[in-house]
């Protein structure tokens, strides 16, 4: 069995997020020079595990994402998932920057503000599904 994604989606959602940041940060501003860097992260099986039903998250991995937001730097939650279905396993271990929610059809902010958002069409759904069969 194949798996399929929307890629062109994602990687819209991603331009148009870094643009937005660049555009609305200081940090990213020519006068300011500081580095920031931009952490994008998958959920499933990335950074949030699941064994026997349960959903768990490795300590090692939500200390190295803290410390790296703690630097200044941005951590972005990249998914296929709803925005909800996002929002609710973090909550408590992790607060993203930014999130991008339905294969890219979504982006939401830390508050879940949504910014963005551009659904993705019927005909764009069948022709991904007739091209994965």
């Amino acid at each position: 069995m194949a798996l399929c994604l929307n890629i062109p989606s994602h990687a819209i959602a991603l331009i148009t997020l870094a643009s937005r940041i660049m555009q609305q940060d200081d940090q990213f501003s020519r006068k300011n020079m500081k580095q920031k860097n931009i952490l994008f992260t998958d959920m499933d099986g990335t950074i949030l595990f699941s064994d026997n039903g349960k959903t768990y998250f490795k300590e090692s991995d939500l200390d190295a994402i803290k410390e790296f937001q703690q630097r200044g730097n941005l951590i972005v939650i990249n998914s296929g998932r709803a925005l909800p279905w996002i929002v609710v396993p973090l909550k408590g271990y992790l607060l993203p920057d930014y999130m991008i929610a339905g294969t890219g059809s979504i982006i939401a902010d830390s508050h879940q503000q949504i910014l963005h958002e551009e659904p993705v069409s019927f005909t764009a759904i069948k022709k991904s599904s007739t091209a994965c069969q």
